[in-house]
């Protein structure tokens, strides 16, 4: 259920499961809507409720192309052979992109920045 004014989406929320405070769970509405929330401190129980303010989704800024060769037809960026010889970067940057950290967890700009060496020295 939510409630709308002008200033944000305020959301009543049952978790599926405990979650640690400052986690970010995306909920589906009824109204076939998809919002963010952050659960607050220090924690939430499985079936105890809680309001949120609801955060839209960013959309994913930037060129994706989903063609067989697609990542051959810019040579000059070297995608296909990155991609064939160390998938673990082309995995990072992809998931930079999203702003998920490491562990493909939602995060800000911030942490989304320390996903490429992460990930890449892990997989080395």
């Amino acid at each position: 259920e939510n409630s709308d004014s002008p200033k944000s989406t305020r959301l009543s929320v049952v978790p599926p499961t405990n979650l640690p405070g400052g986690f970010q769970l995306l909920v589906h509405t009824t109204a076939n809507q998809h919002y963010w929330v952050k659960v607050p401190q220090p924690r939430v129980y499985k079936g105890e409720s809680f309001v949120a303010n609801a955060l839209k989704p960013k959309p994913i800024m930037g060129r994706f192309s989903d063609g067989i060769l697609d990542c051959c037809s810019r040579s000059e960026d070297g995608y296909c052979l990155t991609s064939a010889l160390c998938p673990a970067a082309t995995y990072s940057v992809l998931m930079e992109k999203l702003q998920l950290n490491w562990c493909a967890n939602p995060t800000d700009e911030r942490g989304a920045s320390a996903t490429f060496p992460i990930v890449t020295t892990v997989y080395v």
